[in-house]
This record gives structure tokens, sequence and C-alpha cells, in this order.
């Protein structure tokens, strides 16, 4: 299975901009967009939407569902994220998703990976929101880099589970770790490695 432990093939979106490729985990760098973060409230229950599975359809179809999808899924929680965010989720899709960029033998986007995405905003409740990427397998990616060159990039899996990687530079070295757990242990788990260096906004002194 492709994932973030070893080289991976994704679709990302930075700023705009979209390319297929296998990216090396020590070069996975990050396009993250800042808006106003979500108000603060419990995780919602977000409803299930049937993936649509590949058959027959072709690939321009199987993008088409998987977008929608998502955005069906976000129009379940429109009120809770805003609408600038909803804004820039919805083109960061239409990037993500676009024939034109698209490899035939990749699989579009999972709704149940989006659903784990969507929710995992809720628990980190981020400022500065993520660049994000889909991996071969259909698994969304939500990455961010910071001023001081640290990354991390968490791969949303179904069922509220997340592999999460990253880099920090700690003292005269860099430091990695990677690992797997569900959303709502998310921000326990990288406590040790000062994660508002990722989701807080830094005003220019």
């Amino acid at each position: 299975m492709t994932s973030l432990f070893g080289n991976f093939a994704i679709k990302q979106t930075l700023g705009g901009a979209t390319f297929p490729g296998v990216l090396p985990l020590e070069r996975l760098a990050t396009g993250a967009v800042s808006i106003a973060p979500p108000k603060p409230n419990a995780t919602p229950t977000i409803g299930d939407v049937t993936s649509i599975s590949k058959g027959e359809a072709s690939l321009e179809e199987q993008l088409f569902d998987a977008k929608a999808a998502a955005k069906i899924v976000t129009s379940r929680v429109a009120m809770r994220i805003g609408h600038e965010w909803r804004r820039r989720l919805y083109r960061q899709l239409d990037s993500l998703l676009d024939i034109e960029e698209w490899l035939a033998e990749d699989t579009p986007l999972r709704t149940e990976s989006f659903t784990t995405f969507l929710r995992l905003m809720f628990v980190l409740k981020p400022e500065v929101k993520p660049g994000l990427g889909v991996t071969a397998t259909g698994e969304l990616l939500a990455m961010w880099d910071s001023s001081d060159a640290s990354r991390l990039t968490l791969e949303c899996l179904p069922h509220d589970v997340i592999r999460w990687v990253l880099s920090v530079p700690i003292e005269d070295r860099r430091e990695s770790a990677a690992g797997e757990t569900t959303i709502q242990r998310a921000r326990d788990v990288l406590a040790a490695y000062e994660p508002n260096r990722w989701f807080v906004q830094r005003v220019p002194a």
C-alpha cells in the first residue's frame, strides 16, 4: 500500500498549482492557506456518503463523482466552517481532481478519507489551513510547513484514523518522527513537537 512511510505518489495543490509525481519523504513540502479558524465546538457528526466505485465509469466520471461527494459532505457542516474556508476548500478540490492533471491508474479521492479530514479540522482547529494532496490510493493528505522549515503531513484514513509524519529542527540537528493514531489523539501525539508552529498564524514582527 502506498503511504507516508516511504515514497508515495500524490497529486498536490499548492497555491492553485497542481502536479502529479513521486515525492520522497524528506522532500515533502506544503503550501498552507491562512484563513480564519472555525468556531470552537464539539466535533460534528458528518453523515457518510458512499464512495463511488470505479466499475465501468470513465476517469472523468470517477473524478466528478469524487469531487461531488466531497462537496456534499462539506455542505453538511457548511455553517461550521465559514464561507471563506469553504470557498478555498472547494477550489482546492477542483484543482486536485482536475482530469487534466490526473493519472488514470490512480484512485480518486475516497469520501471516507475526506470525512476523516473534515473531522480532523474540527479537532485541531488550525488557524493556518493545510495544503492538500491525494495519494495514489485515494487518501487525502493535509500538509503544513513553517518558517523554520518544520514539516507535518497527516494522511487521513477511514474511520477517524490518521498516519502522521513530521520533521523539525531541534538544536543543531533535524528530528523526524512518524506514527498512526486517531484524530481524537492527534494533538496529544503532536504535543512534544510544538504543533502551534504549524497551526497558529504568526504575526510579522
